[in-house]
Formats: C-alpha cells, structure tokens, sequence
C-alpha cells in the first residue's frame, strides 16, 4: 500500500470515526430531551414528579408523562392528568405527621385524579406498620382514573386505613 492510499483511509476511518461520535452525541442528548421528563406542570418539564409536586403551585394540574414515583406527601390542591402511573411504595408523611395528612386545617383543598391514563398504586412497605390517609379535603378520581392501596396483612402484618375526618369527601 502506498503513503498515499495509507492517508487516504487513515482520513476516511477518522472521518467516520469523528462523524459517528457527533451521531452519539446527538442520540445522548435527544434521549436526555422529552423522553427523561415524567412531568409537566404549564410549560415547565420535570424528571421526577417530587419535584413537579414541589414546584406547582396551588391549584395546579399536573400532566403525567409517563409511570414515575411519588416519594413524599404533600397538601395543596393538585390535579393530575395525562398518561402515567404513580407508583408510591412507602408511607408518605405530610404536616409534620407519620402519615399522608391531606387537608389537614384546609378543607377546602381537592386532590384529583382524571383520566383513564392516569393510574395510582399506593403500596405498603414489608417493615412498616401502616398504610395510612387522613383525609380532611376532597378526594377525586374521577372519568377512568384509577387509585388502588396494595398491602399484604399476612405477611406483612401491615394495616390500611383511610381517615374520613370532618369535611373530608371521598368520589
């Protein structure tokens, strides 16, 4: 083989070397675009829904994206929409209680599930001795949203209760 011909496929393989880097690097940032987001609150992405929870502001409809897990309680009026499942698989605590306390000295507040995309699954952990809502506001899951609390007493010997205080509304 000549020097010449050796330059020339030495230059085409770090041309397709270099042009195959940029490729990659296009893929890694596309899949850390739209993808990577679990949800939206207005035009705002989030790519955990803690975050999306933390960050709305009262009121606020939150769209899901796609299946994401909820790690901590929270009490303000939301409303989630969209297509995704929350998956919550440990006792929430909110207001300074052990517990998910929504409503809590605010019966006016409303939590919404809508929609037959969106699904929840509240889940109990094997070494806790509780799944547990109070609940002083207003529940909704409404047109085709579905929310399930999953425990296992035999194993577990975990207890479920939802607390229906003064003012709360379950639909």
């Amino acid at each position: 083989m000549t020097n010449k011909w050796r330059r020339l496929s030495s230059a085409l393989l770090a041309a397709v070397m270099f042009f195959s880097l940029l490729s990659t690097g296009a893929f890694a940032a596309d899949s850390g675009g739209e993808e990577t987001y679990v949800a939206k609150v207005g035009d705002t992405s989030y790519t955990t829904l803690d975050e999306a929870v933390e960050k709305a502001p009262e009121g606020a409809t939150i769209a899901l994206l796609q299946d994401c897990t909820l790690n901590v309680g929270f009490n303000k009026s939301l409303t989630f929409m969209g297509t995704g499942k929350i998956l919550i698989e440990k006792q929430l605590t909110s207001n300074g209680e052990g517990w998910m306390c929504f409503g809590l000295g605010d019966t006016s507040r409303v939590l919404t599930f809508d929609g037959p995309g969106v699904e929840v699954l509240w889940k109990s952990q094997p070494d806790a001795p509780w799944l547990m809502l109070s609940l002083s506001a207003t529940l909704n899951v409404t047109n085709g949203a579905k929310l399930t609390f999953a425990f296992d007493s035999e194993t577990t010997k975990t207890r479920n209760a939802i607390y229906m205080n003064e003012g709360a509304v379950l639909n």
